[in-house]
């Protein structure tokens, strides 16, 4: 999931490249970028008018070799869900693309 915040190191990336690395699979950090800036989530009343706000934002950059993926997003942090569902969607837009899958490290109560 592209880092809302900017950081010599996003922990979030390291996080992904190791669990990478441990399966043998590839870890891809600009399939999906952020093209501009996330709007305030907190001052969207619906679920729905964030998750297409959100969509906006995002661009899936053609990187994947020909044939049918499986993708792991992993994110920081789940709130309210809506960035995830956005993510999401937007990938599964993408041919390449068969299934997404979501891993957060933690969940705001």
């Amino acid at each position: 999931m592209p880092a809302s915040k900017v950081r010599n190191r996003q922990p979030v990336t390291e996080i992904a490249k190791e669990l990478a690395r441990l399966m043998g699979i590839p870890c891809y950090e600009n399939l999906l970028v952020k093209t501009g800036p996330t709007p305030a989530i907190k001052d969207i009343s619906t679920r729905q008018e964030k998750v297409s706000a959100l969509m906006g934002v995002f661009t899936v950059n053609d990187l994947l070799p020909s044939g049918l993926y499986d993708v792991l997003i992993v994110d920081d942090v789940f709130d309210s869900g809506s960035s995830l569902e956005a993510a999401t969607k937007m990938l599964k837009g993408y041919s390449k693309i068969q299934n997404v899958y979501v891993a957060t490290v933690t969940r705001k109560r």
